[in-house]
């Protein structure tokens, strides 16, 4: 039997887990990487492919029977390579080498097979990774968060801010780094950069406004940005809600913390928002997925052209009508903001959404979102098509790490009380529920190969699920 090796990084404070193996392509791996013997298929970006799927569709030899058996194989200590940071990512594998970056600014490539290093590098200008990055082309990219002042940037450059960097595939180095691609004070991304045709899709979150000072926090405005991956040019910044103070009115926030699936026949892009910033205004751009051009050759490239409106941040529609009753300032715990139509609970779509085929043929968008709700919208009109709660509603709760979709059915994880679910693809009925051991299962997401689901919990574990 040819043997085979489930990918898993673990660190001091996360835990990311990559199902996937190489195909037999290592013109750009490096010179320590391949030919490996594993080859169950790559996983090059976040989602494994554009629909956000995360399912490894080549696996067929680890099955529900095998994982019991599973020991590690091999591990990588950031420490030991005299480096630092966690890997908050799903590792990404491509041309026999794995690679994964971590919140402290370091890019690893490694042998799939061994583990052994082939080579790292730090992103040039300060700053850390928060997701995974995305391989493309014969590169690496990376989407680095910079919410303090660094050095070593260019004369010139403000050095705060997120920004975007490639780095050769097969060397490590670096290709080109953008200036910063937002200058809002707490912008940052947490998103993984998706490339298609040529431009790489990379939204800014803004948490770090969300939960920083009240008055950085209401004027904030998230945003999708295109870039030429060629060159790092940004193309197109396309606000979700408007300009900050353009006008100066209450809508603030609708950040994107999520990788956006993408329709390559149609050539748009859906990706979910986040909550309003400030409690009394809910644009309706906000708690919503979004529809993206990204035809180069469109007119209207990078408009957002449609939107699905999810759970509003009250929760239960009729608070919205109630008198506002704001808490002054941004105390901690921060949410919920107040009462009534002020009751914000920050009800994001921070997973990352899938893009399917319903029973019909007709194309669908699943998104899982923190009210515990997955909806189900159609692709093209963007109207409901049905929506199931699989969880309690809440600012660390409900569906918060990304779900996966098999053609069947969809799997996803729960934050409190902590436990993975599955639904029906065709109805949204529920087909079970089972626990995870860590309790509150905040951020990590579920990938799905051969009849097993994975996911990682927060004391350490490895946990697979019969799918």
């Amino acid at each position: 039997m040819t043997r085979r090796r489930l990918c898993l990084f673990v660190s001091a404070a996360a835990f990311s887990v990559a199902l996937a193996a190489p195909s037999a392509s290592p013109a750009q791996a490096p010179p320590g990487c391949g030919p490996t013997d594993v080859t169950g298929g790559e996983w090059r970006s976040f989602g494994h492919d554009y629909s956000n799927t995360r399912v490894q569709e080549r696996e067929k030899v680890i099955s529900p029977g095998d994982v019991p058996l599973l020991t590690p194989s091999w591990s990588f200590s950031t420490a030991d390579a005299e480096a630092e940071g966690d890997f908050t990512g799903t590792p990404v594998v491509a041309d026999d080498c794995l690679y994964a970056a971590t919140n402290r600014g370091w890019i690893f490539a490694l042998n799939a097979d061994t583990g052994k290093l082939a080579w790292k590098a730090k992103v040039p200008y300060g700053g850390g990774v928060n997701s995974s990055v995305g391989v493309d082309g014969g590169r690496v990219y990376v989407a680095v968060t910079r919410t303090q002042p660094a050095e070593g940037c260019p004369a010139g450059s403000p050095c705060v801010g997120p920004y975007v960097a490639a780095f050769d595939q097969a060397t490590g180095a670096l290709a080109w780094a953008t200036e910063p691609i937002d200058d809002q004070p707490g912008s940052d991304v947490y998103g993984s950069p998706v490339i298609f045709e040529g431009t790489l899709l990379i939204g800014v979150s803004g948490g770090s406004a969300e939960l920083g000072d009240e008055a950085d926090r209401y004027a904030f405005q998230g945003s999708m940005n295109f870039l030429d991956a060629s060159t790092g040019q940004v193309l197109r910044k396309t606000w979700t809600i408007h300009p900050p103070k353009q006008p100066d009115d209450e809508f603030a926030g609708a950040g994107i913390w999520s990788t956006p699936a993408i329709d390559a026949e149609a050539k748009v892009a859906y990706a979910g928002t986040a909550n309003p910033f400030r409690p009394q205004a809910e644009h309706e751009h906000a708690n919503a997925v979004l529809k993206f051009d990204i035809d180069r050759g469109s007119p209207g490239f990078g408009d957002i052209v449609d939107s699905y409106k999810g759970t509003i941040d009250e929760y239960v529609p009729g608070f919205a009508d109630l008198p506002c009753y704001d808490i002054p300032g941004n105390p901690p715990p921060y949410y919920p903001q107040g009462i009534g139509a002020c009751g914000d609970i920050d009800l994001d779509f921070g997973a990352s959404p899938n893009l399917f085929t319903g029973a019909n043929g007709r194309k669908l968008v699943g998104a899982g979102q923190k009210s515990g709700v997955y909806h189900v919208f159609d692709a093209q009109t963007m109207e409901p098509v049905w929506t199931q709660i699989v969880g309690p509603p809440g600012s660390l709760g409900g569906i918060v790490g990304s779900t996966a979709h098999d053609g069947q059915s969809v799997f996803g994880p729960i934050t409190v009380p902590g436990y993975v679910w599955s639904l029906s693809a065709n109805d949204g009925s529920h087909r079970w529920v089972a626990p995870v051991a860590d309790g509150v299962h905040w951020g990590p997401p579920v990938a799905v190969a051969n009849g097993v689901v994975y996911t990682v919990d927060l004391t350490g574990f490895l946990d697979a699920y019969d799918a």
